[in-house]
């Protein structure tokens, strides 16, 4: 997906340095994506039922924590 904006509105510490047109993600989304990555990677030496009990107990932890307002 791609979005051009062309505009940078927001404080430039959430840009990334590179990203001339504000066309990258913003650089705390990136950070949680690569924490995600992360995570799901650590779960990876698990056995596999055991991984997808806890990859799916990590996604009701984000819903549940969207629905509660925790995400602003």
């Amino acid at each position: 997906m791609a979005v051009n904006v062309f505009w940078r509105n927001l404080d430039t510490a959430l840009y990334d340095s590179k990203d001339v047109y504000g066309n990258k993600d913003l650089m705390p989304a990136v950070r949680a994506q690569q924490g995600i990555d992360k995570a799901l990677k650590t779960l990876d030496t698990l056995p596999a039922v055991y991984k997808q009990f806890y990859t799916e107990k990590l996604m009701a932890h984000m819903q549940n924590s969207i629905r509660k307002g925790n995400v602003d």
